[in-house]
């Protein structure tokens, strides 16, 4: 890419933790004068927390960093993957409503992307803090601006995380996990 991104992709709902991307990015704009945001899935620009995004890109002065693209192709999701500096899943529990496992995780990972995102749902099974990403707490988007400061402003750092992740991805394949499963049947 010609210049830095964060990427996220799914479906725009409050779980997925946009809004804290967004407040993390403002914290980083002077650091990082070029870095932007990407955000990839269906955006009904009808739905309150759509209207709230918009809201905060415009009170934050991020209208030329932050791009919603909507329902982007099979193509254009690799391509982001194997572009981005950092994948973003800020993952939030609201309500009692919280993200169940995302394969968007090995997704990233196995095209070279270091993952960044939050504690609980299962993340610290794919993520481990230092070596593939970071986690850092819900609700906090001081620490997830941390988290991207040190992949963005380090790339020795991002390529040993993108090597790690593409590691751990391969760990995941369809392929080794078959092997688990013909040696869990074999051994009943």
């Amino acid at each position: 890419s010609p210049y830095p991104f964060l990427f996220t992709v799914g479906a725009i709902k409050p779980r997925k933790g946009s809004l804290y991307t967004i407040r993390a990015l403002a914290l980083l704009r002077d650091e990082f004068p070029t870095l932007r945001y990407k955000i990839g899935g269906m955006c009904n620009e009808n739905l309150p927390y759509v209207k709230q995004l918009r809201s905060e890109i415009t009170q934050l002065g991020l209208e030329d960093r932050v791009e919603f693209l909507g329902r982007i192709s099979d193509e254009t999701l690799l391509e982001l993957y194997g572009t981005c500096t950092v994948f973003v899943l800020a993952a939030q529990t609201i309500d009692g409503s919280r993200e169940g496992f995302p394969m968007v995780f090995y997704e990233a990972h196995s095209l070279g992307a270091p993952v960044v995102s939050t504690y609980g749902f299962g993340s610290e099974y794919v993520i481990k803090n230092g070596y593939n990403g970071f986690l850092v707490s819900q609700d906090n988007h001081v620490e997830l601006a941390d988290a991207i400061r040190k992949i963005v402003s380090n790339p020795t750092l991002r390529e040993s995380m993108s090597k790690n992740g593409r590691e751990e991805a391969h760990k995941h394949s369809w392929d080794d996990i078959g092997q688990h499963y013909l040696k869990a049947y074999d051994e009943i």
